[in-house]
């Protein structure tokens, strides 16, 4: 007989389980909404880190003269942008200056045309940086107000 065993367990209806992981019993519900929040904010780290590779492998000797500029600041790539046409090219990068972007935001653009040399520019970036909190924040408090009213 098939269900001899655990017949009379299965009529008695759904029990409550001890869900079990790798590395033991799961944690309690604030570290597990910690958890997820860490693991979103590496995952939007990750994804921003992308242009950075890139732009670190296609390096501009002339942009780096122009940041030289700032120094003590460590210039980390957002993005950018390579263009060539009728003869003529278009470089931009876009940077943050680490440390001091935690104290003061602010986006630097260099801009190359030509054979012209580059030109830089800063604009504050307060609004954008706080855009970018609420992106991450917004959600994983949501997350946790949906999970808390699930316990």
């Amino acid at each position: 007989m098939p269900f001899s065993g655990d017949y009379d367990q299965r009529l008695a209806g759904p029990q409550k389980r001890e869900h079990t992981t790798p590395m033991g019993t799961l944690p309690s519900s604030r570290k597990r909404n910690f958890t997820v929040i860490l693991s979103f904010t590496v995952v939007c780290a990750a994804a921003l880190s992308w242009p950075t590779l890139y732009f670190h492998f296609s390096p501009l000797p002339k942009f780096d003269q122009a940041l030289s500029a700032y120094s003590g600041q460590y210039a980390l790539v957002l993005g950018g942008r390579d263009g060539f046409s009728n003869g003529g090219s278009f470089h931009r990068r876009n940077y943050i200056l680490i440390p001091s972007f935690f104290h003061h935001p602010t986006f630097v653009r260099v801009v190359q045309r030509g054979g012209a040399p580059p030109q830089i520019t800063e604009t504050d970036a307060t609004f954008e940086v706080i855009a970018f909190l609420a992106f991450i924040l917004f959600p994983a408090f949501g997350y946790i107000r949906k999970r808390q009213a699930g316990d």
